[in-house]
């Protein structure tokens, strides 16, 4: 049993993360940044791909205190992400962002997002 669910019930999806160890990350963004010309002028729009690589598997330590690793939590991931930047003025801006992977790693322990939006108030000093 874990907590108040067997092994078998949490399956793949849920797995055991017991002082979990996660592995470091190498990442690239690569980015296209649209200021549309007419009748938007204090819209820009920036659109991205962001490949992650998780460079080892992730670890736990189990009941026995010994510690194992987390078998395809290893991979590539690639997002694509969108950005809605608004100008409020020189100082201050609005930005939407959203995004989502386009391919992921087989199994993500971490338990980061299919699918994320954000919103951000910028302001310049």
């Amino acid at each position: 049993m874990i907590g108040n669910f067997s092994k078998e019930e949490l399956g793949a999806k849920y797995p055991i993360t017991n002082k979990f160890k996660r592995a470091g990350d190498l990442l690239l963004r690569i980015s296209y940044h649209h200021i549309p010309k007419v009748r938007m002028k204090n819209f820009s729009f920036t659109y991205s791909l962001l490949p992650i690589y998780h460079l080892k598997n992730d670890e736990y330590t189990n009941a026995e205190k010994k510690i194992v690793e987390i078998k395809d939590s290893k991979g590539l991931t690639l997002n694509t992400n969108v950005f809605v930047n608004y100008r409020i003025n020189n100082k201050s801006a609005i930005e939407i962002s959203t995004g989502f992977p386009l391919i992921a790693r087989k199994l993500r322990p971490e338990g980061l997002s299919q699918f994320a939006i954000t919103i951000e108030f910028i302001k310049r000093f």
